[in-house]
This record gives structure tokens, sequence and C-alpha cells, in this order.
């Protein structure tokens, strides 16, 4: 499973559950490096602008040049790992630890989950993808 050691550490150190981190990233990409929505998401966590301006807030990065973090976001898979670990652990921070609440608003944003617009199917594709690794984990 790829990167599994970095989202296990960053997990632990977020407090967040490493399966969660783990099958977030597999239900946004697959893991594999693209750009969605015409470009307007990048890197494994499929972030967009103000998830990546969270995460820079939250980690205390300067990230004025946009640009520049993006570059950094489409070339190091470790940072874009980093930045989308760390937006789901702003969102848990926003909805108080409501873990279904910040599933939903990783994919469908917080301002769409606040107004109460829930995304089941996204949050049933990343509950699914956890009860495939359990079920994993149960055959060794």
């Amino acid at each position: 499973m790829k990167y599994l050691a970095l989202i296990i550490l960053l997990s632990h150190a977020y407090e967040i559950s490493p399966a969660t981190s783990y099958c977030i990233l597999k239900t946004e990409s697959s893991f594999v490096h693209i750009k969605g929505d015409g470009g307007q998401a990048i890197g494994y966590g499929q972030l967009h602008t103000n998830a990546i301006k969270d995460s820079c807030k939250y980690l205390e990065l300067d990230c004025r040049n946009m640009r520049a973090i993006k570059y950094r976001i489409k070339t190091d898979h470790r940072f874009a790992i980093k930045l989308s670990l760390t937006y789901y652990k702003t969102l848990l921070d926003a909805f108080n630890g409501d873990q279904t609440r910040a599933i939903m608003a990783y994919q469908a944003g917080i301002g769409t989950i606040q107004a109460g617009h829930y995304n089941w199917t996204y949050f049933a594709k990343v509950k699914s993808c956890e009860n495939d690794l359990i079920e994993m984990s149960n055959k060794e």
C-alpha cells in the first residue's frame, strides 16, 4: 500500500484513524497523482484552494504564493499527503470530532455540510474501504 508508513505516522501525530486517512486518499484519487475538477483539485487528496489554505494555516506555512504551494503538491507527494491529512484534521476539529461530517466535508466542503447538505455516497465509499482493510487484516 503506497505511502502507508507516512499515512500511519501522520495519522498518529494528528490522533486520527490511519484507516480513515488511507481510505479518504484512496477514495479521492486511488493514489494516482491526477488533477480532477478540470484541474482545480490537485494531489492524492484532491485538494481545492480553500482546503490548501486551511492546511497551510494549521501548519503555520506561508501560502501567499499559492502557485508555488500547488507546484509543490504536484511534485512532492509526501507534502501532498501531509496537506491532505492536515485538512482532514482541521475538519475533525471544526466538527468537534464528528467523523461522519468531517469525512463528508472533505469531499463536499465545510460550508456544504454546515448547511445540512450531506454526501452519504462519498461517506459510504470511505467506510467501505475501511471495511475492506479490516477484512484484509482478518485474513492474515
